[in-house]
């Protein structure tokens, strides 16, 4: 796994994941499973970095994820939850992955023009910052010279204008690492304002895990050539989600949104505004406005009606409908309610302590 061909390490990925197998896993169809692609695929996504490698960015195999048929598979019930989790993970962060390797293909085809973030030529290693702050570890990057925009400035000038910049090499944003044009890591930026205005510049950027650190230390020991290329891909949009579904134990509402099949009753929910889910009867084509405690005037239909009784009495309600029919009654009503409600424990609503509403795609709510 330490060759400097791409092939042989794929190779050798393969051959370490398929020893510790027993026959069943190393069946012909042992391509569809997890595990064994690259140096970042593994069976057990917790164990997946989610900052991408560079041969995972190299690698040619299809990556993996469960299909719908396979999730809805009756046999599989007992573990559904575990597998959506792993399967959300996988896919999210494969969106990712596509935001990256799409601005690397245009990169590396020439296309530089379309590129916003920037690119540094011929760095050195400098040595590593070690920072007592609990911050990952970080290597210490330097080029002969100035950033072009900073050259014809002086020291206090070059400070105030990255002060004014700060899209320029942004505080950690990522950056890909190439290492005599081979893909190698990819870190995340430290901006240091005085670094980076000092004669000649230098750049701290920050490694997540240690292998991908030593592996990049043994690369750059000796190596001809160092770029950094600032990406411009939204590592924050990602990453919170990603490292929130690698920390899961338990999946909220699992019986009624994971588990749940055509005909499965659902459960009611601890919050019973009787008052008002009374107030709701034989109420349709009626004036609402002060039973929901609203502003504006809400009359619904028979069907509105029954939506909304279900949205204030079942743990999880779907409601769809056309734009306009669904989010302002319903979501006017659902807020005032709970708004008003005295007896209520106010607590997260993953908890179960109250309900909440989440609008979804255009024509849907989710409570």
């Amino acid at each position: 796994m330490t060759s400097s061909e791409n092939e042989t390490r794929f190779i050798g990925y393969k051959i370490q994941h398929s020893l510790p197998l027993n026959s069943d896993q190393t069946s012909p169809d042992a391509d569809a499973r997890p595990g064994g692609r690259h140096d970042n695929d593994y069976a057990d996504y917790r164990k997946i970095s989610i900052m991408p490698t560079g041969d995972e960015l190299l690698s040619r195999d299809r990556s993996f994820f469960r299909t719908a048929e396979f999730l809805d598979n009756p046999a599989t019930i007992a573990s559904r939850s575990a597998f959506h989790i792993n399967n959300q993970f996988r896919l999210l962060r494969e969106d990712m992955i596509g935001e990256i390797r799409e601005e690397l293909a245009t990169i590396r085809g020439g296309k530089y023009s379309h590129h916003k973030g920037t690119i540094i030529d011929n760095l050195r290693l400098l040595g590593i910052q070690i920072n007592k702050e609990r911050q990952p570890w970080g290597v210490k990057l330097q080029w002969d010279g100035l950033l072009p925009r900073l050259e014809n400035l002086s020291l206090n000038q070059r400070i105030e204008f990255l002060k004014q910049n700060r899209h320029i090499l942004r505080h950690g944003s990522l950056c890909c690492l190439m290492i005599d044009d081979e893909l190698v890591a990819f870190p995340t930026i430290s901006r240091d304002n005085d670094q980076l205005a000092n004669d000649p510049s230098s750049i701290v950027v920050q490694f997540t895990d240690d292998s991908t650190l030593c592996f990049t230390l043994l690369k750059a020991k000796g190596a001809f050539n160092i770029k950094l290329i600032q990406l411009d891909t939204a590592i924050f949009a990602f990453e919170p989600f990603l490292r929130r579904l690698q920390e899961i134990a338990k999946l909220p509402l699992e019986d009624e949104i994971v588990n749940w099949e055509a005909g499965n009753k659902i459960k009611s929910s601890s919050f019973r505004p009787s008052d008002i889910l009374q107030g709701l009867e034989n109420s349709a084509g009626k004036e609402l406005k002060q039973l929901l405690g609203t502003r504006k005037s809400v009359i619904l239909d028979e069907s509105q009606v029954a939506s909304l009784a279900s949205c204030l009495s079942q743990k999880v309600s779907l409601v769809q409908g056309p734009p306009g029919m669904v989010h302002e009654p319903y979501n006017a009503a659902s807020s005032n309610i709970l708004r008003h409600w005295e007896n209520v424990s106010w607590g997260p609503c993953w908890q179960g302590s109250l309900p909440c509403d989440e609008c979804c795609h255009s024509g849907y709510v989710l409570y």
